[in-house]
């Protein structure tokens, strides 16, 4: 085995660890996308899959997703983002997003600052305001009824004010739109 491909192998093993270590984990990440390009970028979109017991190594593959900025991430860090074991451990992920372009991802930004944990939501809402989407009246209306659901079901509703605020703001402004 030649050293560069020694080399990759243990770089990959690093971003597994069973014994994470944060600092390891980045540098090794950084190494493998100067020298694996595209390989490594695929590879930490496979990383996107890990369960929530390997978060670590799951979140490292978004953080470099976002500094590579390639938008073919996108789509494979929604489907993490929104698998239904993630929604209470998807902050970095949806942060990763917020380099990227999220303009076909309207309705998705939107049950992520419904739905899931509010250092997500702040990310989702950080995008919303941020960035421009392609989006139609079914969209809008969808969006103004999951969030007259939302005001009406005290049970429901976030407790935090603040993420109450940056909910209604999101809303606000894009039903101007609505036809």
């Amino acid at each position: 085995m030649g050293d560069e491909q020694q080399e990759l192998r243990q770089l990959k093993e690093y971003l597994v660890s069973s014994v994470p270590e944060w600092d390891k984990m980045k540098m090794a990440a950084q190494r493998l996308s100067e020298i694996d390009g595209e390989a490594a970028f695929n590879y930490f979109i496979g990383l996107l899959d890990l369960n929530n017991e390997q978060n670590w190594s799951r979140n490292i593959a978004a953080l470099m997703l976002r500094d590579i900025g390639d938008n073919r991430a996108v789509d494979p860090l929604f489907t993490a983002i929104l698998k239904k074991e993630n929604i209470n451990y998807n902050s970095t992920l949806v942060y990763a997003l917020e380099r990227l372009d999220c303009s076909r991802k309207f309705r998705e930004l939107f049950e992520v600052l419904f739905y899931h944990g509010e250092a997500a939501q702040m990310s989702a809402h950080s995008i919303l305001a941020e960035q421009d989407f392609l989006f139609d009246n079914n969209d809008l209306e969808g969006i103004k009824a999951e969030w007259e659901s939302i005001k009406a079901n005290s049970k429901g509703r976030p407790k935090n004010e603040q993420v109450l605020e940056w909910m209604k703001g999101a809303v606000d402004q894009y039903m101007v739109y609505l036809k």
